[in-house]
């Protein structure tokens, strides 16, 4: 099993929005493409961010083979949708475990 974590700083500014956002929006149209499984969404304490709130967003997948068809097909259209919603209050960076 695979781990895929997206680390996102958003801005305190959205943040609440960016939350809802994620949790109704996000969340389920990733699930629904039945290739990543099993989302969390932590909190990261971090003492430096003053503007900023920090989460961490993990998926499971089954494999690299997988992992690549998200990214081909699904990813990219979801980032572009957080990016025209959120613009540069969102920022994020990606880490397969």
């Amino acid at each position: 099993m695979i781990i895929i974590n997206t680390t996102y700083h958003v801005s305190k500014v959205v943040d609440k929005d960016w939350l809802n956002w994620v949790n109704k929006i996000y969340v389920p149209k990733v699930i629904s493409t039945g290739i990543l499984l099993n989302p969390r969404l932590m909190r990261v304490f971090v003492e430096k961010e003053e503007n900023a709130e920090v989460y961490a967003l993990q998926f499971e997948v089954e494999n690299f083979e997988k992992l690549e068809y998200w990214s081909d097909h699904f990813s990219k259209e979801l980032k572009t949708e957080m990016k025209d919603i959120f613009a540069e209050r969102v920022l994020g960076f990606t880490t397969v475990m």
